[in-house]
This record gives C-alpha cells, sequence and structure tokens, in this order.
C-alpha cells in the first residue's frame, strides 16, 4: 500500500487487507507505546533500564537480528536500545522495554493489541519484537496507519529511523534498511524493514 502521510489517501494498494505476519515493523507498534510512556513522563531517553535473563539470552541469540549482546542485570540507556531497535532491528533490546513498561512482554502485547484496537485497524501481535509468525497478523492498511501514528505523535523517531548505523559497546549496527545505504536512494529516510519465513521481506 502506498499512503499520503498527510491526508490518508491511498494512491495504491493490493491485498491491503489481507492480514499476514509483520515481521520486525512490528517495532513500530512498540516504539509506539515507547515514546507514550515518554510522553507521559513514566520514561526517558537519558533512563537505564536493567535487563533481565530472557531479554539477555535473546540478545545473544544469533538465530535473533541484531545481536547486541546484552547482559542480564545490566542497565542500558533508552536512547540506545531504540536506536539498536531501529538500525540493526535487535529484538533484545524491545524486549527490554517492553519489559519494563508492561511488566511482562505478555502484557506489553496486550498493550499493543488495546491500542490496535483503539485505532480501528485490523492488526494483531503476538510478540513486541515480530519474531513469531504465528498469531502475529497485521494488514498492510494497518501498518500503513501505525507508520503514520507514530511519526505524527513522535516525529523523534525519524531521528533514530534515518540512522544508517549506529555504535554500542565498541561495535558498529549497520541500518537492516538497504535505502539508507550510501548513494542507494537520496533523499529516502525509510523506517521499519522486517523479515521472517512466514512475512518475507518487508518494509514501512
Amino acid at each position: 500500500i502506498v499512503m499520503d502521510y498527510q491526508t490518508g489517501q491511498v494512491y495504491f494498494s493490493r491485498e491491503a487487507d489481507t492480514p499476514r505476519p509483520a515481521a520486525s515493523m512490528t517495532k513500530l507498534m512498540s516504539l509506539y507505546l515507547v515514546f507514550e510512556e515518554i510522553a507521559a513522563g513514566n520514561l526517558s531517553t537519558d533512563s537505564y533500564i536493567t535487563v533481565s535473563d530472557y531479554a539477555a539470552q535473546i540478545s545473544s541469540d544469533p538465530s535473533y537480528s541484531g545481536v547486541e549482546d546484552l547482559h542480564a542485570g545490566d542497565g542500558y540507556q533508552v536512547d540506545d536500545l531504540i536506536a539498536l531497535i531501529m538500525t540493526a532491528s535487535c529484538n533484545g533490546s524491545v524486549i527490554v522495554l517492553a519489559e519494563h513498561i508492561g511488566g511482562t512482554e505478555a502484557a506489553f502485547v496486550q498493550r499493543m493489541n488495546d491500542k490496535a484496537a483503539e485505532w480501528g485497524i485490523d492488526a494483531r501481535f503476538a510478540d513486541c519484537c515480530g519474531f513469531q509468525d504465528r498469531g502475529n497478523a497485521v494488514t498492510p492498511r494497518a501498518m500503513a496507519v501505525i507508520a503514520q501514528k507514530i511519526i505524527a505523535d513522535y516525529p523523534q523517531i525519524l531521528a533514530y529511523s534515518s540512522l544508517p548505523s549506529t555504535t554500542f559497546q565498541g561495535q558498529t549496527f549497520t541500518s537492516t534498511n538497504s535505502l539508507l545505504r550510501s548513494g542507494s536512494c537520496p533523499g529516502i529516510d525509510g523506517l521499519k524493514s522486517g523479515t521472517t519465513p512466514g512475512a518475507g521481506f518487508g518494509p514501512s
């Protein structure tokens, strides 16, 4: 689907109302809730969040994207976690934020689904990072609305989505968005890409 950001007018669509796994584009809804917490004063980009054993395990598991190697019990700055999510699509980082905000990932995912229901979009999330295909079903139209809303309500997301890379713990993490690579497509910021076996390759 191709939609005008300001007016919501759809210029092109094909199977735009067919639900399908959203892969790491799921993280846009997760980050909407993160920025919502920041706007409410419950969190700041300077805050340090302590990592659980589970999030640490995911962050060092090579079967996931963006192995950032977080350490259980250590605290990491929200700004770094968002940058890792938006560049290398780090799953451990989004789980850290989800657990902090929701208490558990499952409770946070419920908030994601509640937000989708509030907006009246056809989106169902099974986890906070989109790694699961089963139970993760979002229409392209719904994903366009999520992208539109996060840019409108929290335009600071563009400072992260336009990063070609970020440095963390002495390691450089390159964006999964190939449009940001030097000379690829001038003027394009992109927002979020995603890839799983069930979703295939998807940009938002």
